[in-house]
């Protein structure tokens, strides 16, 4: 049985995602904004408490992001076009925002800014999408530019798992690969306490947020003609496994709330209306710029405030700061992240060269 695209048809862009988008940037945003860095900000931790859990936005990106890589995956002419089109989406903007980010906390001249400016070495895990800690054997790597890029190597490894199952099976094999390597992976884990397994299993697997991306990728095989019991049972293990490695139990709830959002895409579209409006559908359509720049350069900027203020004030400064920040994104993403998506399409239909 198969909802909402018939298989092998092309549904086009989702704003529901884009909504999704919107929501899981915004809560990682005011979690950094308002409970990340309590003592580094005039208001401490008093202000917006139900944000204590907000770095679950990123979960959310993640089943995001495996729903739409199983998209674009079934729609590249091979592996080369994929890469080529992930590396369009994400490097041409990470260099940007890095340079930006690198420039603020080297100019301002605040004990935040202090404490979280790096040196050049920055800038090799920032733009390679890499962890810190595969160059510090060799190289003096303190940190990413923005500590919030961590998240981008989690995002790069199910990149090279996804494209490389796609290549030797076929797109369309890759939910039932993806789920059968994440049950096994899982159960592993819980199997063995050995912190030496787990870090490599946390290297080259993430498996702690493996669950996550295969939830979105059965999300999309059953938009596009997978069986819907399949994939519905599929998506209720990979949320057993999350809650299964879950911090805690608000995290839980989260992860729940996301992965019933995502059964609701597939059953009952209609009632994901909210989703679709306009100012949540621009959030998320420049998520990935205001990602990249809204922490180190926007704490920054709050830490810099006068202490004294009403709670009133410091939620309307920091309102107004987000505003800022969202602005700054839209830049790059006008003059940055279209410019180099519409490149990567021009290459597509660029002319191969025949054989001498």
């Amino acid at each position: 049985m198969s909802v909402s695209v018939p298989s092998g048809s092309t549904p086009g862009r989702i704003p529901e995602l884009d909504g999704l988008r919107g929501i899981a940037i915004l809560l990682v945003v005011f979690y950094h904004y308002f409970r990340r860095f309590p003592t580094d900000v005039p208001f401490g931790d008093h202000l917006m408490p139900w944000l204590e859990h907000g770095y679950l936005g990123v979960h959310l990106f993640f089943m995001i992001s495996g729903f739409v890589i199983a998209y674009t995956l079934e729609r590249s002419r091979g592996p080369g076009m994929f890469i080529r089109h992930r590396f369009f989406r994400l490097w041409p903007a990470m260099l940007v925002c890095s340079v930006i980010t690198f420039a603020v906390m080297h100019l301002v001249d605040t004990p935040f800014a202090e404490a979280r400016r790096v040196g050049w070495s920055g800038f090799l895990p920032s733009l390679t999408f890499t962890a810190v800690f595969i160059w510090r054997p060799f190289l003096p790597v303190e940190n990413y530019i923005d500590g919030a890029y961590w998240s981008l190597f989690v995002e790069v490894r199910f990149y090279f798992w996804a494209v490389l199952i796609a290549a030797i099976l076929g797109a369309r094999r890759l939910p039932v690969v993806l789920f059968a390597a994440g049950a096994v992976l899982t159960v592993v884990w819980h199997l063995f306490d050995s912190p030496a397994l787990r870090f490599y299993l946390d290297t080259l697997f993430f498996v702690q947020y493996l669950p996550l991306f295969v939830v979105g990728v059965l999300a999309h095989a059953a938009m596009t003609g997978a069986s819907l019991r399949l994939c519905l049972g599929g998506i209720a293990l990979g949320w057993a496994g999350a809650l299964s490695l879950a911090a805690n139990r608000p995290d839980m709830v989260g992860v729940t709330l996301f992965v019933a959002l995502f059964v609701m895409l597939i059953l009952a579209r209609g009632l994901l209306v909210w989703l679709t409006l306009r100012p949540l559908v621009w959030v998320g359509g420049i998520s990935y710029s205001l990602y990249l720049l809204h922490q180190n350069i926007g704490v920054t900027v709050i830490a810099a405030l006068p202490a004294g203020w009403s709670d009133g004030a410091y939620l309307g400064a920091v309102g107004l700061i987000t505003l800022a920040m969202m602005g700054l994104a839209w830049g790059v993403f006008t003059w940055v992240e279209r410019p180099a998506q519409r490149l990567a399409r021009r290459l597509d239909r660029a002319p191969v060269a025949a054989p001498a």
